[in-house]
């Protein structure tokens, strides 16, 4: 199954958003998913329109995009990456920061599912139940 992986990116300290990412791919390619994370596969420097276009293309080709949410401040690109993938009909799903559960509750009626967390580590055992190909009832089927 192929997941992109949409975040926000603007004034977010690379570090932390590397190990965030990083993170959330270990587990999902683990399970043999292939993830296309626009931050660590293509981060040159590139255009807005060229990035945008990059994305698009990407959540074409995929059957999940999963929105990582952790921090308060809106990003205008993930919320761009997110109604992509609703017009496109891709299943989303969202791993929201407990700090701010009010703060996207429009995004919550696009999603199939939405997990809180307080660190990303929490998310680990919610991913693998929600990808793991085996008769679980979370498991999202490909398309």
């Amino acid at each position: 199954m192929k997941i992109v992986i949409t975040y926000k990116q603007t004034w977010v300290e690379e570090q932390e958003l590397t190990h965030n990412l990083t993170f959330i791919r270990k587990i999902l390619e683990n399970l043999w998913h292939e993830t296309f994370i626009y931050f660590l596969d293509d981060n040159s420097d590139k255009t807005a329109t060229y990035i945008t276009q990059k994305v698009k293309e990407e959540i074409e080709k995929a059957n999940v995009v999963l929105c990582f949410i952790n921090h308060k401040e809106k990003s205008e690109g993930m919320l761009l990456e997110l109604w992509e993938a609703f017009a496109l009909w891709k299943e989303i799903i969202l791993l929201i920061n407990s700090k701010y559960r009010g703060e996207y509750y429009l995004t919550h009626s696009i999603a199939k599912y939405t997990q809180y967390f307080d660190e990303v580590e929490d998310t680990e055992q919610w991913l693998k139940a929600l990808f793991t190909p085996k008769e679980n009832k979370l498991y999202i089927s490909k398309k």
